[in-house]
């Protein structure tokens, strides 16, 4: 089984001199729940849009052949008018068409935005402002949807914002934030039997 993590910074751009990404810490739970027939690809480029993935998707993605794709993006799309949106929909229903046709699962992610009171202003809140647009798709294609904004906030009532998210933006990830994503990833890719 091949999985392919696809998105913007939040999925890739690690540092892992520091610690390791969610597609890292998932590539190991797969790898102990399917030995050496489970890997795990990450695909995430710091500042994609739903635009740039859609042009990179046959090279990233489609040629690798995955069956299953775990996707967040639309983030960083303009939001400014409703034109912005269709095209951010558009785009986000062109990948998943092209994901399905090639015969890949595809679960959904929606943005999480953890504010601290001290950097309100700073914390990137618009990041998640196309939630509702990317679940509006995904419910179209059928593909279920993962939310990261509740993981994310049950997380923080257990461990302190900067091990999550970073206190400035409130969105790139911490250690025990990769760690979040991953165990959401990993227990819904079990609960829809797509891991087994």
């Amino acid at each position: 089984m091949k999985i392919i993590c696809l998105g913007d910074s939040i999925t890739g751009q690690a540092d892992l001199s520091k610690y390791l990404k969610f597609s890292n810490v998932l590539d190991c739970m797969l790898k102990v729940r399917m030995g050496a027939d489970g890997t795990v690809l990450n695909r995430g480029y710091g500042g994609d849009t739903s635009a740039a993935v859609l042009e990179r998707l046959k090279k990233d993605v489609l040629d690798e052949k995955p069956q299953v794709v775990v996707l967040l993006i639309g983030g960083n799309d303009k939001k400014e008018t409703d034109a912005d949106k269709a095209v951010t929909r558009s785009n986000i229903d062109a990948i998943l068409s092209a994901l399905e046709a090639a015969g890949a699962k595809v679960l959904v992610l929606q943005y999480h935005c953890l504010v601290n009171a001290e950097n309100e202003k700073t914390a990137w809140v618009w990041l998640d402002d196309n939630n509702d647009l990317i679940a509006g798709v995904a419910g179209k294609h059928k593909a279920p949807v993962l939310d990261m904004s509740a993981q994310m906030k049950a997380a923080l009532a257990t461990q302190p914002l900067p091990e999550l998210a970073s206190p400035t933006d409130g969105v790139h990830l911490g250690p025990g934030g990769e760690l979040v994503y991953a165990r959401a990833i990993f227990s819904k890719l079990l609960e829809l039997k797509w891991v087994k």
